[in-house]
């Protein structure tokens, strides 16, 4: 009698264990669904950020608004002779304060800031590199283009991150014969 009730037992075991492994398959394959289905929100919502940049975006993609930018890149590059200029001395009166003067690489930088946020991302695997590599790719790569120097060299000076991307996947991220740029 002792018998038999070991094995129902065991019997019982196996059968619970198997339904155990099974549950634990579906929670493992419920998780990945998800968290797929969650890098794809995570891509619509860069996307709509993304699409915000659009001034950005043609500063450095379209060459006639590129040429006019690149002097204030070119400026801004202490290495190149440029960068700020000291500030004049305080005058005793106060003056009556002068007219904002509208900032040439304000787009492009709004540009370079989105990219480190999509650099973290890539870093922390929150989307698929392949995804964000299909998406984002091609405005960045710029900066490798023979005639975009300028920019390329303002991202190394005040965008460390970003230019430490492009040298890490320069082969794989940024593949200039796509786009026959070379």
């Amino acid at each position: 009698m002792q018998t038999d009730v070991l094995t129902y037992i065991n019997i019982v075991k196996g059968v619970v264990e198997t339904i155990a492994i099974l549950v634990g398959g579906l929670a493992a394959y419920k998780w990945f669904i998800e968290r797929r289905d969650r890098a794809t929100d995570v891509l619509f919502l860069l996307y709509d950020r993304f699409d915000k940049l659009s001034e950005g975006r043609d500063d450095i993609e379209e060459d006639s608004r590129y040429e006019m930018v690149k002097p204030a890149l070119a400026a801004a590059i202490p290495a190149a002779g440029g960068g700020t200029p000291k500030a004049p001395p305080v005058p005793d009166a106060p003056a009556a304060p002068a007219p904002p003067t509208p900032d040439p690489l304000r787009n492009i930088d709004s540009v370079l800031r989105f990219y480190v946020c999509l650099n973290s991302l890539r870093c922390e695997t929150q989307v698929p590199k392949r995804q964000l590599r299909a998406c984002f790719r091609y405005w960045l790569a710029h900066a490798l283009r023979a005639d975009r120097k300028e920019l390329r060299a303002y991202i190394e000076e005040f965008y460390p991150s970003l230019e430490k991307w492009i040298k890490e996947d320069n082969g794989d991220w940024f593949n200039l014969t796509e786009w026959e740029w070379q």
